[in-house]
């Protein structure tokens, strides 16, 4: 799983044969490549998202990654999860 933080833009792009709704920008890229290199048992978060959990999770640095489509290098983090 990947989950991000931030900014971003929203809304329904219609076409004649369909209407569809969709979110752009960076941070829907950062949260789409975290899960597509996370591991099935892996919970990966970006930067803003880490900062928004240290408190409450634990969470173990995997350092910075470069993701594609994504303009600038990541710090990745991973939700420790104790069972």
């Amino acid at each position: 799983m990947g989950i991000n933080t931030g900014e971003m833009v929203a809304g329904c792009l219609e076409t004649a044969e369909r209407t569809e709704y969709t979110v752009i920008e960076d941070a829907v890229s950062i949260a789409s490549r975290l899960e597509e290199i996370a591991k099935p048992d892996q919970i990966l978060v970006g930067p803003e998202t880490a900062k928004l959990l240290k408190d409450a999770f634990e969470l173990r640095d995997h350092g910075v990654a470069s993701l594609s489509g994504v303009s600038q290098h990541v710090r990745v983090e991973e939700i420790v999860v104790s069972i």
